[in-house]
């Protein structure tokens, strides 16, 4: 669990927004950023988000333009409240109705609107203009963060781990003419805020709300499918595909009503590329896994390696 935050982060958020009545630990305790609800007797919760690193607090920051671009496309989304000076590394903001994707309950049918409704909300995200200023091709980037997890803790994979995956990502080719689009890049159901709709003539559906955006930034739009995929490919095929159906029932509708530059996904279209970003996110689920002492995400890398090698060969 979080330890409580220092007495300089919680003067910095009673000057910013006022005294708390509590401050409850939240997020993910392995994560690098530390999360607070901060509960107020005479108005709604905030959420106080402090980062490892000065890095990714400016990178959740940018987000935010995107974030607000993407108001009414299908989610609810958090409002960026306050940002404090670089030393406490820190912001707040607004919460999101719902519970954790991860614990809601979630039949087939449930399943399948849910991943719908999430796949029109990415291609949303995806079509946003925006201006790529890496020099680096995604042919030449994409093999080079392979190369990095497996110099980093490429002793954790078997021999035969790590040459799927090199096998898997190639030279780069794969990817020539590909370009980046912005990304959410850790898009998954522990990300995704889930609550029942008021009750309609036509029935009770789920509302969808995202939420962690420190990790936005430009890149491959597959890259935020991975997460999705390993989690439902193998025990809910329909709620992956109904994922794919969603991102391209919405990005055709952007393409012919918005004149949108977005690239057609299918599923049939996108099978190797996938692979080949899993089997990145494999590896790197491996080492950092390892680094952090999370065996859980070690052992989901080895799993999802194990996998990649029965589809692939």
């Amino acid at each position: 669990m979080n330890a409580p935050p220092t007495s300089k982060l919680v003067d910095w958020v009673v000057s910013a927004v006022g005294a708390p009545t509590k401050f409850a630990p939240c997020g993910w305790p392995q994560g690098p950023s530390r999360v607070w609800r901060l509960d107020f007797s005479d108005a709604p919760s905030l959420y106080l988000k402090q980062f490892g690193e000065e890095r990714k607090r400016e990178q959740e920051i940018a987000a935010f333009e995107w974030v607000d671009a993407l108001r009414d496309r299908g989610a609810a989304l958090p409002t960026l409240r306050a940002m404090s000076d670089p030393d406490q590394k820190a912001i707040i903001l607004t919460g999101v109705a719902g519970e954790v994707g991860t614990s809601f309950p979630l039949d087939e049918h449930d399943g399948v609107e849910v991943h719908r409704r999430a796949g029109a909300f990415l291609a949303a995200f995806h079509c946003l203009a925006f201006e790529d200023l890496d020099p680096m091709p995604l042919a030449h980037a994409i093999p080079l963060r392979l190369a990095f997890w497996i110099e980093r803790g490429g002793e954790r994979l078997s021999c035969e781990e790590g040459a799927l995956a090199r096998d898997l990502v190639g030279d780069g080719s794969l990817f020539a003419g590909d370009r980046r689009v912005p990304c959410h890049r850790d898009y998954q159901l522990r990300n995704w805020l889930l609550q029942r709709e008021a009750e309609t003539a036509e029935g009770s559906g789920l509302a969808l709300g995202v939420i962690d955006f420190e990790h936005a930034r430009p890149d491959h739009p597959l890259v935020d499918f991975v997460r999705v995929e390993e989690r439902a490919a193998p025990h809910y095929p329909h709620w992956f595909e109904a994922f794919i159906l969603g991102y391209e029932q919405a990005t055709f509708e952007q393409r012919t009503h918005e004149r949108s530059p977005c690239t057609e996904v299918t599923l049939e279209s996108i099978e190797e590329k996938l692979r080949a970003f899993s089997a990145i996110h494999a590896v790197g689920s491996v080492v950092w896994g390892h680094c952090h002492g999370d065996q859980k995400f070690e052992r989901a890398g080895h799993e999802l390696l194990s996998r990649l090698r029965v589809e692939y060969c």
